[in-house]
């Protein structure tokens, strides 16, 4: 306090406190703003409170009168008169379909009210899901009803139609030189789409695969070790000891919700009388470290160290004891390889898809020197319709658009202009494209850069296949019209190649040329068989069976 504030016989002197230079000067206009909270009151018309309600009655009749005198399309309409038997209003319905996550399907049941997807629950007969489901599977509803969902086709922003599209990309093909058009998927798992896809590149038309989280590394190390492309499936229930190297299976990968009960199922002591151990070297927490018995943090780029550590005191062949990490001990190791050893034939190593493929190629030695092969893992074919090098891919494509090889640009499904490795710089690429565009269930990067945007059909919405991890295919069938002017991945392509047809004819067609095959259902008859009086061929017999099981 200075001196100017004190008081002095009668006078007062109280300090003058400013807010800056226009309150010390007092302007009328700084006066008006904070003389009155609400300053632009003086712009509102001095209206009473009859006079409003006058107002607002007589725009509400107008809106009325505008409505009412609005002139629909007539149509029928046909009274529920006889209703189908196995219908009861209240009662919800479910239907077997798949939902697909980097190319490989997981089985569902999903639960229907008066047409309207409601909730999601496991296929008991499909064998990556065996009655539950995961988290992803649960969110796929919050996608079908989500509100930021693509509307309808747009051309530089500006509305446009499936019919402009499809004239424009038609004309856009025949201009392009030979081998300048590209299409970029994701993983594909889908045999209907693989089908079509490879019309197209029979027609000059190449075809990549993209995904950021892939399992390139996984693909190279069996190559490596076996010196071709094989599927490794896991048998965890069959497993007594497990060493997971950096793996959370029971959260990704080709089946997690197969993977995780299957490990349970040897954790059960009441039932089995005993339970399995598990091994866990991680960089991070996972579902897998969290149900380990002795649990090992170490970075990511050490778990080749603990890998080759492993193998020497297995007596892998070729196989040098490395100088362990700070932090590993050797006594966990030797812990490990010992419980490992005393379990031929009944242990197992995992390792994570992101590792190295040199770590993959080791672990695959580890297994065949346990004795796995066959007890605890065993090796099929590729399962995935055209399993590819994905990084390979993305690398090319961009090569191929930095050049001017390719001049269009068709992406079905992903991000790539956000998630491709950041040195491609492939979000400046798609701008080099005289033609592209983007089919997404959301507004995003690439849609961004893309000329033609358009909204791709939720698999709730539309027909399609799925390949699960151990090679069973399952059907894909709609539960609800499309919410919006949308289409499938397979429906696109069919229109490229000339055609437009609906996706359950496209579907149809490429089961009815294969063979259809539907797996065996538990319980012996087929409730799905045709009745007396009733004429089916022998394909739309197992189509209703394979529709009605899933697979």
């Amino acid at each position: 306090m200075d001196d100017s504030s004190k008081t002095t016989g009668q006078s007062r002197r109280i300090p003058l406190y400013v807010k800056g230079q226009e309150h010390l000067d007092a302007t009328g206009e700084y006066a008006r703003w904070s003389g009155d909270e609400f300053p632009h009151r003086r712009s509102i018309p001095d209206v009473s409170r009859r006079d409003m309600l006058k107002l607002i009655g007589a725009g509400a009749a107008m809106a009325g009168l505008a409505s009412g005198c609005r002139f629909l399309p007539e149509r029928k309409i046909v009274p529920f008169v006889n209703q189908p038997e196995d219908y009861t209003p209240g009662i919800p319905r479910h239907f077997a379909t798949t939902l697909a996550l980097s190319g490989y399907g997981l089985g569902v049941l999903v639960e229907s009210h008066e047409g309207r997807p409601t909730n999601v629950a496991g296929n008991p007969l499909h064998p990556a899901s065996r009655g539950a489901v995961s988290a992803y599977a649960l969110g796929e509803l919050y996608n079908l009803y989500d509100p930021d969902r693509l509307k309808n086709p747009t051309f530089k922003g500006d509305p446009a139609n499936w019919d402009e599209f499809l004239k424009a990309v038609r004309q856009a093909l025949l201009d392009a030189p030979e081998g300048s058009v590209a299409v970029l998927t994701e993983t594909v798992g889908s045999p209907t789409e693989a089908a079509v896809l490879t019309r197209l590149e029979e027609s000059g038309i190449r075809w990549f695969q993209y995904e950021p989280i892939n399992r390139d590394n996984r693909r190279e190390g069996a190559v490596r070790a076996f010196g071709r492309d094989v599927e490794a499936v896991p048998h965890f229930d069959k497993v007594k000891v497990l060493l997971s190297l950096d793996s959370d299976f029971m959260q990704y990968g080709p089946a997690p919700v197969a993977f995780a009960r299957d490990l349970a199922s040897t954790r059960d002591v009441e039932r089995t009388g005993e339970m399995s151990r598990i091994y866990a070297a991680e960089c991070f927490p996972t579902l897998t470290g969290a149900m380990a018995d002795h649990r090992l943090p170490v970075k990511a780029s050490e778990i080749a160290s603990v890998a080759l550590a492993i193998a020497s005191q297995l007596g892998v062949p070729g196989a040098v004891a490395p100088s362990l990490p700070a932090g590993v001990e050797e006594k966990w190791i030797a812990a490990a390889a010992a419980d490992l050893s005393a379990n031929r034939g009944a242990s197992l190593v995992w390792v994570g898809d992101h590792q190295p493929a040199e770590v993959h190629a080791l672990v695959h030695a580890i297994n065949e020197r346990l004795g796995a092969f066959g007890q605890t893992v065993r090796l099929i074919d590729p399962v995935l319709p055209k399993p590819v090098n994905q990084t390979r891919e993305i690398t090319e494509l961009a090569e191929g658009l930095r050049s001017g090889r390719i001049t269009t640009l068709l992406v079905l499904g992903g991000n790539p202009a956000f998630n491709a490795p950041a040195d491609l710089g492939f979000s400046e690429l798609i701008g080099k494209a005289a033609f592209s565009a983007h089919l997404s269930l959301h507004q995003d990067e690439t849609s961004n850069l893309c000329q033609w945007s358009l909204p791709i059909s939720h698999p709730f919405e539309a027909w399609g296949d799925s390949v699960a991890f151990d090679g069973t295919v399952s059907l894909v069938q709609p539960l609800i019209q499309p919410l919006y002017d949308s289409k499938a991945v397979i429906e696109v392509v069919d229109g490229l190649l000339g055609a437009s047809r609906p996706s359950r004819d496209i579907v149809r067609a490429y089961w009815k040329a294969a063979g259809l095959q539907p797996a065996a259902q538990a319980g012996g008859a087929d409730p799905t068989a045709a009745g007396p009086g009733e004429l089916e061929t022998t394909f739309d017999r197992r189509w209703r069976q394979a529709l009605s099981n899933g697979l």
